[in-house]
């Protein structure tokens, strides 16, 4: 999983990290997707604009890595494997990562034994693949990166995971400005009462009869 680091930003915050352990709050839902641990100084936390950053993101590795399981049972079918020899949809995805990043130089024992390293690798193919450079809006780990070039990612991973959750629910964004993306995401999830990935809430379903609530709830 990786040691304990601590990164100190340009702008003087202290943060900590720690792989997949999560913080009861947004930071830490999302970051426990991301798979690192947020530790924020109790009177000088992350902005409001850094954990919607992060709750982008990991709306989009949790897109990234449905669809790749998807696409993974596609790829199987043209592959003629006999559906019984396989056990769950983990060991089809794992196969399907093997064909699909190995070919792209990923260290393909690496995407078996390190579940994180699986995950980001998938997430960053699956922007390119959708016409997005990662490198513009990932951060992951202890970067040097500059104040202006963190809020920049920031600012970018969030419009892009907004378009990217406009376009699943059937809307096109092809010729939309960046200045109106925040807004036409709030008159989508009006309309679809689906909640926008930003804010931090989810649908959830009764345990017995998968039927949805009437509100969205805050994960933490």
């Amino acid at each position: 999983m990786g040691a304990l680091w601590i990164s100190s930003s340009t702008d003087g915050r202290a943060r900590s990290y720690e792989p997949w352990t999560g913080v009861g709050d947004h930071l830490g839902w999302a970051a426990s997707r991301l798979g690192f641990r947020a530790v924020t100084p109790v009177f000088d936390g992350a902005t409001e604009e850094e954990i919607e950053a992060e709750l982008a993101r990991a709306w989009m590795i949790e897109q990234a890595w449905n669809e790749v399981g998807a696409d993974a049972w596609v790829w199987l079918k043209e592959q003629e494997f006999d559906p019984r020899s396989i056990q769950d949809d983990d060991e089809v995805r794992r196969m399907y990562l093997e064909y699909w990043l190995g070919e792209r130089n990923y260290d393909v024992y690496r995407l078996i034994s390190d579940p994180v390293y699986a995950r980001r690798s998938t997430l960053r193919e699956w922007l390119r693949d959708h016409g997005y450079d990662p490198d513009q809006m990932l951060v992951f780990g202890d970067e040097p990166l500059s104040f202006s070039d963190r809020q920049n990612r920031d600012k970018l991973a969030t419009l892009t995971c907004l378009r990217l959750w406009m376009h699943s629910q059937g809307q096109d964004i092809n010729d939309l400005p960046d200045d109106a993306v925040t807004g036409k995401a709030s008159d989508v999830s009006l309309q679809t009462g689906k909640p926008v990935p930003t804010l931090g809430k989810q649908i959830l379903r009764d345990g017995k009869t998968g039927i949805p609530y009437d509100r969205p709830v805050t994960v933490a």
